[in-house]
């Protein structure tokens, strides 16, 4: 769909020199703000929400091999786990510790996939699945539980609904927990 603009050139002769910039100025704003209208009705027709709430993006996080982190992480995506964290987790998403990853300390998520080494308190809302290649040792609170072959487990599990119940809390207060107010977790 195209512009147009009918401007009859005998009326132009006979303007003064201001009138003639000031009528180009006044084309040039309007039709500025004609395609920036447009711009910005594609982008809300073309969004998925029309509501106020803020649009949460996950994401992937990754602590690689070779890196060591010492203290609490919160994050409100997925996070992959392949160095050494001592400290507690906070995961709004999947946590990933991969065959070099070692974790020490407590974890909260929704679900996790352990491949290499976990100590500490496990609370997982949804699915907790070790690999064949995991070594786990401490206190495991989930709802589901996935175990391979040759995985090694040295600790205590819960799946009753109590500790469920308490799991899921855990995890619902956390979110409360990690409103950020410029860049600063605030409890």
């Amino acid at each position: 769909m195209g512009l147009r603009f009918k401007i009859n050139l005998f009326h132009i002769k006979y303007l003064k020199k201001s009138d003639i910039v000031q009528t180009f100025f006044y084309f040039s704003l309007q039709l500025f703000l004609l395609i920036q209208r447009r711009k910005f009705t594609n982008t809300i027709k073309g969004m998925a929400k029309y509501n106020n709430e803020p649009e949460v993006v996950a994401s992937i996080n990754i602590v690689g091999a070779g890196t060591a982190i010492t203290g609490n992480v919160n994050c409100n995506g997925d996070i992959r786990i392949d160095g050494i964290l001592n400290g507690n987790l906070i995961a709004k998403g999947k946590v990933v510790i991969g065959e070099p990853g070692k974790i020490v300390g407590e974890v909260i998520c929704k679900s996790a996939d352990i491949l290499g080494q976990f100590e500490g308190k496990l609370f997982v809302s949804d699915l907790l699945s070790l690999k064949a290649s995991s070594v786990v040792k401490g206190e495991v609170v989930t709802g589901k539980l996935a175990i391979e072959p040759n995985c090694k487990f040295t600790g205590n599990c819960r799946m009753d609904e109590e500790a469920l119940s308490q799991a899921r809390t855990r995890f619902e207060k956390t979110e409360e927990k990690t409103e950020t107010k410029n860049g600063e977790i605030v409890s």
